[in-house]
């Protein structure tokens, strides 16, 4: 399996706050998550995942349509 390399750069963000859930009007292509934690999302096709112990400083590389709980300082890239 080939590892997956974006090319693209954030035009945009939105910060989310801890313990808070975000919807969005379109997915973001990742999020950046600051200080670690469990992160909770909603990918484009509805499935729920819950992707634990992610370290800090962790781009997860997803196209979410929303985020449940996640920790402090986790912000969303367009």
């Amino acid at each position: 399996m080939a590892d997956f390399v974006s090319t693209t750069k954030a035009r945009y963000v939105h910060a989310m706050l801890a313990d808070s859930t975000s919807t969005f009007d379109n997915p973001c292509s990742a999020l950046y998550v600051a200080t670690g934690g469990t992160v909770n999302v909603v990918l484009t096709d509805d499935t729920t995942v819950a992707f634990n112990a992610v370290p800090v400083g962790t781009v997860l590389e997803i196209q979410a349509k929303g985020v449940g709980v996640v920790p402090a300082n986790t912000i969303a890239l367009w």
